[in-house]
């Protein structure tokens, strides 16, 4: 399966339970193709640099495209 995430916005915790569910399924025989993560990583919520940490930290295949907040972060 290829899970697909947007806009996280710096919100550690729901990202956390999400992948465990994922986890979770995989352990159950449900393959992990890969994990694409459409950007929009940090920004509003209090943990962007633990969002970005714990994705970079995933062990399965993961695509991750850059946000607009990331441009702006770079920019600035």
């Amino acid at each position: 399966m290829i899970w697909v995430f947007g806009d996280i916005h710096g919100l550690f915790d729901p990202l956390v339970n999400i992948c465990g569910a994922i986890r979770d399924l995989a352990e159950q025989g449900e393959p992990v193709e890969k994990i694409i993560f459409l950007g929009d990583y940090i920004d509003h919520g209090p943990c962007s640099k633990e969002v970005i940490d714990f994705i970079l930290d995933l062990k399965y295949e993961k695509i991750l495209i850059m946000g607009n907040h990331e441009d702006l972060a770079l920019r600035f």
